[in-house]
């Protein structure tokens, strides 16, 4: 029987990544890449129908840092990224890219090849690392339960896109920043700077009727692309629109959205977070918020 789990391998060496894949024949399905390119290329050239249970990447020579491999493998897969093992050079690294969310740590020797016991072990922290990040998921959504009312819930997510690298977040204000709780501003690959606005919403999103119903979001949605954001430099109009819910916000009423939403040529740049996928964000990507909660 084929294994269930996938496992992405991304090297500077082709052997090594060969043979950390038939350490794990068996248990994983290996796909191996070379980093000749760099970590990030090299994770976004994996096949994107494939979800990976396991990242293995290998860190390049100092002064790149074992976080900087947790960094890059963010950046490249996503906030709700999936367990990283490091192949590290730097013994002194390890306490940092386990406190920042990594899962497991191999530390390399040179012209060595038998990992055997060391992918083993490695698997065992992943474990490990897992279960820690399921307690963990629990905290963060009884978390979401206390919050009394949106303006709680607005002050946790303001910190949430603050830890992941979004510049200038702040609290709208103002008549002209209809449709929008909060916005900031991330720069793309191309050094240019990406708008964004956040729609909060405390408790579930139904597909119709009651509170949380789709039609203020239609509204408010629209409102956003259509109101430019005063930042520093200038006026702009938003690139992209993020719905973040506290409670759950289920695939139809996601379908409804998006449909109105193409009709009105805004569909590609809007995503939807509820409480599940939030808590997965602050999990694996917020170390310094989940230290918070308590």
């Amino acid at each position: 029987m084929a294994p269930d789990h996938r496992a992405l391998i991304v090297t500077k060496e082709p052997g090594l990544g060969t043979s950390l894949a038939k350490v794990l024949e068996g248990d994983y399905v290996c796909h191996v890449l070379a980093a000749a390119s760099g970590l990030q290329d090299a994770v976004r050239r994996a096949p994107a129908s494939t979800r990976f249970d396991i990242i293995i990447a290998q860190q390049r020579m100092s002064p790149y840092s074992a976080s900087d491999v947790l960094r890059d493998v963010t950046a490249a897969s996503g906030s709700t990224r999936p367990s990283v093992v490091c192949l590290a050079y730097e013994e002194s690294d390890r306490n940092t890219f386990i406190r920042e969310g990594g899962a497991a740590f191999i530390l390399l020797e040179p012209g060595r090849r038998d990992f055997q016991n060391d992918v083993k072990d490695a698997l065992r922290q992943v474990r490990q690392h897992r279960e820690f990040q399921g307690r963990n998921k629990l905290r963060v959504l009884a978390t979401l339960d206390r919050f009394a009312d949106e303006g709680e819930f607005q002050t946790f997510v303001v910190k949430v896109f603050q830890e992941l690298r979004y510049a200038a977040v702040r609290l709208s204000h103002g008549p002209t920043e209809k449709g929008k709780d909060i916005v900031c501003y991330e720069v793309n690959k191309m050094g240019r700077n990406e708008y964004v606005g956040i729609q909060i919403k405390h408790g579930d999103v139904r597909a119709s009727g009651g509170k949380g119903n789709l039609t203020d979001l239609w509204r408010q949605a629209l409102e956003a692309f259509n109101s430019p954001v005063r930042f520093d430099d200038a006026d702009h109009y938003l690139d992209n629109f993020v719905v973040v819910v506290s409670g759950m916000m289920n695939e139809l009423a996601r379908d409804k959205l998006s449909d109105f939403l193409r009709a009105n040529h805004a569909h590609r740049r809007v995503f939807f977070f509820d409480r599940e996928e939030l808590a997965d964000v602050v999990v694996t990507s917020c170390p310094q918020l989940m230290a918070t909660i308590q």
